[in-house]
């Protein structure tokens, strides 16, 4: 089929040239596929064919001609003389039918050309697989590879537990791109490869997959939900539960990545990151209603999502109660001797069921009042304490703490105290009589607690005069708190009178004083009519006795003058 020698080009007839000149016409060309070995030579087609020899002119060789994928003109020169000659091409593309014609040349030129078609092909391309996995399963799928010029007529699975020794675990035919191994252990590394197959036989593995079939992992478990800030001011509570992330047995086959926490209501409160070693976690939950009752739950993730939750026990955040309100230290022995306070202030309220109405035992049972003074502890109550021993007039400051079963609460706002009692009797009365009048006089009480008599820590509103009269007590006069004197007018020269003096506070009127006596009077009046009568040996002086006493017996003293 090819003329000249300088280029060949398919030929639809032969051009006959003197036999005896031109060589002979190969014959029993053939085309294969398959290299030395049997297999098949990928992008190569291997030409064979016989000659018969003419020795009249010698044979010079044989050229191969070939159209390539572009379309143009290939040829080739044999050099090779022998009846049974061969030549593989190469480079090809697999899967594209070619059109080779042989023919023998010698010195006149080329002899008659004999075709023959072929198409090079291989074993398929390996596949592009991807791999996914499940509960006790993987799956598998993959694009139908490039065939290399023969059809796949399926796929060939292959398994391995260590990535060494594979298995055949199943075959499709070409219409099946994908495959779920099932039965498998959760947590156990698997890896596959597949090769796909046509009629020259099994392709080019594909690259190794690995994978590892898991699921949600188990529920951990709680250890307690615990009263966390029952020293402090409660609302907190901590739920603990320990679970091993990298035990595959119980998360799925699959590390746990991070724990869940959500309240009754599944409202998602945070996460714990796992980590690896660590078993034991806990989650604090803040902002609670201290006296409310919660329970939480608490689920792990791996990569296959969240598993089922374990739920805590119910518990009640508490606190330490509240400082109290309404403290009132009372003087409960005023109208007595004083020296003592009386306590007691407003009952906590009991937070529970969601209400916490401050000030409150913050969920925790109340137990008692702890009593300061003076920011030392002096007793205990549950209503009121009566605190004795007190120093009349002396400050004193009170404060209170409520206990529950977390402890001792804050001390409430102090409340400054004065123990006090009605004064003391009044002290150093006198009296200086004079004429229709008596001059009373005594000592101011003193301020508690410096000395005493005192007004006993309880401010002198008043001092009040009390006289008695042919044995009737009267009071006669109420004086300023500052007064330490009176004068009694209007007396009756010559009489008794007896007199006392009490003073008042806020808390009463004292004790009297000592009862002190005196008789108003003044200097008698003259004697009368004196006249003396008498003879040589005596004298006898007469008088008539004064109109007025002064208001006291009264003696007479004579003077003679001689």
């Amino acid at each position: 089929m090819c003329s000249e020698l300088s280029g060949c080009r398919p030929y639809t007839s032969a051009v006959t040239l003197v036999a005896d000149a031109l060589p002979n016409a190969v014959t029993n060309l053939a085309a294969s596929n398959l290299n030395a070995d049997g297999d098949h030579a990928p992008s190569t087609i291997t030409l064979s064919w016989n000659y018969d020899i003419d020795n009249s002119t010698p044979l010079l060789g044989y050229i191969v001609a070939y159209l390539d994928t572009s379309g143009e003109m290939a040829s080739v020169y044999v050099n090779d003389v022998s009846n049974a000659p061969s030549y593989t091409i190469s480079e090809l593309q697999n899967g594209n039918s070619y059109d080779f014609s042989v023919f023998g040349i010698n010195m006149l030129g080329a002899g008659p050309t004999l075709d023959v078609s072929a198409v090079p092909s291989t074993v398929p391309d390996a596949p592009v697989v991807t791999i996914g996995h499940g509960d006790q399963s993987i799956q598998l799928s993959w694009f139908e590879p490039y065939d290399e010029g023969n059809a796949v007529t399926g796929y060939r699975v292959y398994r391995s537990t260590d990535g060494n020794g594979y298995t055949q675990i199943t075959e499709s035919d070409e219409s099946v791109l994908s495959y779920e191994d099932t039965g498998l252990t959760n947590g156990t590394t698997y890896y596959y490869r597949i090769a796909a197959v046509n009629d020259n036989g099994e392709g080019v593995w594909s690259d190794v997959q690995s994978e590892y079939p898991s699921t949600v992992p188990n529920a951990p478990t709680i250890s307690c939900l615990e009263n966390s800030n029952s020293q402090g001011n409660g609302q907190q509570l901590t739920v603990r539960w320990h679970q091993n992330p990298t035990d595959v047995c119980r998360n799925g086959g699959s590390a746990i990545i991070q724990f869940d926490i959500r309240d009754g209501y599944n409202n998602l409160l945070g996460s714990v990151m796992a980590s690896n070693g660590t078993f034991h976690y806990s989650y604090v939950i803040n902002n609670l209603i201290n006296g409310e009752s919660y329970s939480f739950n608490v689920s792990a993730e791996n990569r296959d999502g969240e598993g089922s939750s374990a739920s805590s026990s119910s518990e009640i955040p508490s606190g330490l109660p509240d400082a109290s309100s309404g403290l009132i230290v009372g003087n409960v022995n005023a109208l007595n001797d004083g020296h003592q306070a009386l306590i007691s202030v407003d009952a906590l309220s009991v937070a529970s069921g969601g209400i916490n109405i401050a000030p409150s035992d913050e969920g925790s049972e109340f137990d008692h009042f702890v009593v300061y003074r003076d920011g030392s502890p002096v007793g205990t109550m549950t209503v009121t304490f009566t605190d004795t021993g007190l120093v009349n007039g002396q400050s004193y400051s009170y404060a209170v703490s409520a206990v529950n079963d977390n402890g001792e609460g804050a001390q409430c706002s102090p409340v400054t105290f004065v123990a006090s009692c009605k004064p003391d009797a009044v002290s150093g009365l006198s009296v200086v009589h004079g004429n229709h009048q008596v001059q009373l006089s005594w000592n101011l009480l003193a301020v508690a607690p410096s000395e005493s008599p005192s007004d006993e820590g309880s401010v002198i509103t008043r001092y009040d005069v009390y006289k008695q009269e042919l044995g009737v007590w009267s009071q006669i006069a109420t004086l300023a708190s500052n007064a330490s004197s009176y004068m009694a007018t209007g007396l009756v020269n010559g009489r008794s009178y007896d007199f006392k003096i009490s003073a008042t506070n806020a808390n009463g009127m004292s004790d009297y004083s000592e009862v002190v006596s005196a008789v108003p009077s003044t200097s008698p009046s003259a004697v009368r009519n004196v006249h003396i009568v008498g003879n040589a040996s005596e004298l006898q002086i007469i008088w008539d006795q004064p109109l007025s006493s002064g208001g006291l017996s009264y003696l007479y003293s004579l003077e003679v003058t001689w």
